[in-house]
């Protein structure tokens, strides 16, 4: 019975009861020893073979983490399936469809649509503990609105830039020594909690389930300027 269950981090099929306490998993063979996303190139532990960046290209190629776990593994079960990612009003799924407070992007874009999370460059990834696990994630979103408020405009302004607060959070990480800061983030509904984000940036990655997604503040600055200088919305 999955009810409850964590995601495989190579096929993430609800079937892990513990993380990393050396679970294999039904549907394509890997041991969650906990070790993997120190080095998801280099690292291999317990009865893994294969780095975790080759077992999940293995999985999506046949079916199992290595060659030789196939016919040893078997389809999810229907507990097992992760839930879809929610869909908007027009079909489409938003990030801003599960933050507390999309407002806040709403007002600074007006009618223009507010750019999806692809191509934005993460500035900073921080863990907090205020009323228990929260992560920040801050990142220049990849579009700047057409019609800026004044004071932006004054400012010669260009980036705008989004702190997300992710609360009552459990996170996964991975990372790189050459981790470049451009890639996407994926919000929808979480395996096991309202919230999930996927952050992918080259070689760093982050899996973060939460309780709340809220925008923490919005702010402005030119980008490449002498001091970068933020500017408060609005």
């Amino acid at each position: 019975m999955a009810t409850g269950a964590f995601p495989c981090i190579v096929c993430v099929s609800l079937t892990v009861q513990v993380e990393g306490h050396h679970e294999i998993c039904p549907v394509c063979g890997w041991q969650d020893d906990g070790g993997d996303y120190r080095d998801p190139d280099d690292y291999v532990g317990g009865p893994n073979h294969v780095t975790l960046r080759m077992a999940r290209e293995n999985y999506r190629a046949f079916g199992a983490s290595e060659q030789r776990r196939v016919g040893r593994v078997r389809p999810p079960l229907p507990d097992e399936v992760p839930p879809p990612v929610q869909k908007g009003a027009d079909g489409v799924a938003s990030w801003l469809d599960f933050v507390d407070n999309p407002e806040a992007v709403r007002l600074v874009y007006g009618e223009q649509s507010v750019p999806e999370l692809d191509g934005v460059v993460v500035r900073e990834l921080r863990w907090l503990w205020e009323h228990g696990p929260e992560i920040l994630i801050r990142f220049d979103l990849p579009t700047y609105p057409a019609d800026p408020s004044q004071a932006w405009c004054e400012g010669g302004f260009d980036t705008v830039q989004v702190q997300l607060r992710l609360t009552g959070v459990a996170a996964a990480l991975e990372a790189a020594h050459d981790c470049r800061p451009t890639g996407s983030i994926t919000l929808g509904a979480g395996a096991r909690t309202p919230v999930g984000a996927r952050l992918d940036a080259g070689r760093f990655r982050a899996r973060v389930d939460a309780d709340r997604a809220a925008i923490h503040e919005v702010t402005a600055y030119a980008r490449g300027s002498r001091d970068d200088e933020l500017e408060n919305w609005p």
